[in-house]
């Protein structure tokens, strides 16, 4: 009995710092790059996702039984490019296209309207793309401006339980790639002002906590109000 546990702490202790190894190496890959050359830094990478391939076992003593790496690490560890549409969502069936619109609401009633796409890196420099049309209304629907933006920077993404169900025709992606999540990128409107917008993506699966749509901010102004009934999504999709 002590044997046993003696080694299913060891194999706990592993487990959760080669976990911990990789994520650090992950997030720090450009500075190993700088600090330790190219070739060390990849040997300090391999190094941690053989710790977690090697030591994530589970099982009772004298059982060893592999668990399964997350298919998020084996994507990060790979490198990913994450695209992410405001679309047009109709039935039946379920059937997703470019081209969309989303708003969201002020703390007096005034709206914002964004249409927009991009894409951006999973890890490393962000690389983003992309942006879209904004228009804004007053309280009582008049619209009061319009224009494009930009996305300049990403501060989030993070993935959520979920996926869309069999039948589904996604005219912006492989279906297979789909995620749901949440991002929020830094934007550029075209009249001068800055913003921050949330995405959110929430697929069959996802849990309640997560709402479909979006938020935003407007120079000083936050749409945080989120309408019903609009729609983003995202995909995965590994660099080759």
């Amino acid at each position: 009995m002590l044997p046993g546990l003696l080694l299913k702490s060891v194999k706990d202790v592993f487990s959760y710092w080669g976990t911990h190894f990789l994520k650090e190496a992950l997030s720090m890959k450009t500075t190993m790059r700088t600090l330790f050359g190219a070739e060390r830094a990849k040997t300090v990478f391999l190094l941690g996702v053989t710790l977690v391939v090697l030591f994530a076992l589970g099982g009772g003593a004298g059982t060893i039984q592999a668990r399964a790496v997350s298919p998020q690490i084996l994507a990060r560890a790979s490198g990913a490019t994450v695209s992410w549409d405001i679309p047009i969502v109709s039935f039946p069936p379920l059937t997703i296209s470019p081209g969309g619109q989303a708003s969201a609401r002020a703390e007096d009633g005034s709206k914002i309207t964004l249409s927009g796409a991009g894409t951006f890196q999973l890890t490393g420099p962000p690389n983003v793309t992309g942006g879209g049309t904004w228009e804004t209304f007053a309280p009582d629907g008049t619209s009061t401006a319009r224009g494009t933006y930009e996305v300049m920077g990403k501060s989030l993404f993070v993935t959520a339980p979920g996926a869309l169900g069999p039948g589904t025709i996604d005219n912006t992606g492989a279906v297979s790639t789909e995620s749901a999540g949440l991002a929020t990128l830094v934007i550029s409107y075209s009249d001068g002002s800055r913003g921050v917008l949330t995405l959110n993506c929430a697929l069959d699966g996802t849990p309640a906590s997560v709402f479909e749509g979006i938020t935003t901010t407007k120079g000083f102004v936050e749409f945080w109000n989120h309408a019903p009934d609009n729609f983003t999504i995202f995909h995965i999709v590994p660099n080759d």
